[in-house]
């Protein structure tokens, strides 16, 4: 009787055993399927910048979302390069917000720099790097404090890609942390992240994350000194010898078609004109398109998307980097 009793006790304990190897053995292959498949676990990582907020971690390479994220040792979605620029080698740098950094959803080969970056050669006629040097959620403030303290790394053109909310966006901060959506570090796991950033705020009706500058905020924001921006800025470019243009994207969507948005980007508009600066405004490179072909929500682009953006870029690039005669942009 006890002998028996023994080998149920034992048979238990096996079983028992058994199942946490398998749950173990399918929390396992689960982690390591969410990695393969949708980069989960291995985030862009971001860390704190004094002047711009916070910047790119370099050293980055994900495959995230189907589509290649690759951060040279500067902290740009770019290829590395020399701070000194090579002899007979054009450089210009794009800086920006998550619009220019091309979202981690669309491979780094389609993003509108690095197809500017194969184009530009053909019509230089000689070597062209381009600098991705941008960030999520950052407004125009974040911008000019990254070109403050980084300067222009030897570029000859510097083009600040403005969009609709960074017409009155205030500096923007964010929290870097393992759990949100700017991550310092990465998370203990893939099924960690996949919770935590992803599952469990929509089963708790968190609103999701949103730049500030993406959408119409409920309240009227303190909006900064745009113009007094841009002037430090393009200062900052000329004493390092650059030349400073801006391209504007526009967002799309009736909230975006707001009188006081007009009012700003007529501001822009005077602004550049007013200070010799070249301007190219891309909603007429997307306007005949749908928004669901060129748009993620409105806001970012998809990988049509940044191919307009290229080629409207490649079409206005005398005006861009002066070489062609100074025309203003008022329909474009």
């Amino acid at each position: 009787m006890s002998g028996n009793k023994g080998e149920g006790s034992l048979s238990r304990h096996r079983n028992i055993l058994l199942s946490g190897v398998i749950v173990l053995a399918a929390v396992i292959l689960s982690d390591a399927a969410l990695r393969v498949t949708l980069g989960l676990g291995n985030p862009i990582l971001y860390q704190y910048s004094p002047k711009a907020g916070y910047v790119l971690a370099p050293n980055q390479k994900t495959f995230r979302f189907l589509a290649w994220n690759r951060i040279n040792r500067w902290g740009m979605r770019c290829p590395n390069f020399t701070l000194a620029r090579p002899k007979g080698t054009y450089r210009v740098m794009f800086i920006g917000d998550s619009v220019t950094y091309g979202t981690t959803f669309v491979d780094q080969s389609k993003i509108f720099t690095s197809r500017l970056a194969k184009l530009l050669p053909k019509i230089m006629h000689k070597p062209v790097q381009v600098l991705n040097a941008s960030c999520g959620a950052w407004a125009t403030g974040n911008e000019v404090g990254y070109l403050r303290s980084r300067g222009t790394y030897n570029s000859n053109l510097v083009v600040l890609v403005m969009n609709t909310g960074d017409l009155n966006e205030p500096f923007n901060t964010q929290p870097l942390r393992p759990d949100s959506p700017y991550p310092n570090a990465p998370p203990f796991c893939a099924i960690s992240e996949l919770w935590f950033r992803y599952l469990w705020p929509r089963i708790k009706g968190i609103a999701p994350f949103r730049d500030k500058g993406s959408y119409v905020p409920a309240k009227p924001q303190s909006p900064p000194d745009i113009n007094t921006l841009l002037d430090r800025a393009k200062a900052i470019c000329e004493r390092h010898g650059a030349r400073f243009a801006i391209v504007f994207h526009p967002f799309r969507g009736k909230s975006w078609n707001q009188a006081p948005y007009s009012h700003d980007l007529r501001r822009l508009h005077r602004w550049c004109h007013r200070n010799n600066v070249a301007l190219l405004n891309l909603t007429s490179a997307y306007a005949p398109y749908p928004t669901a072909k060129v748009y993620y929500s409105g806001v970012h682009l998809k990988a049509f998307g940044n191919r307009l953006a290229a080629q409207a870029i490649v079409a206005d690039w005398p005006q861009l980097c002066g070489t062609g005669p100074q025309k203003r942009k008022s329909g474009h």
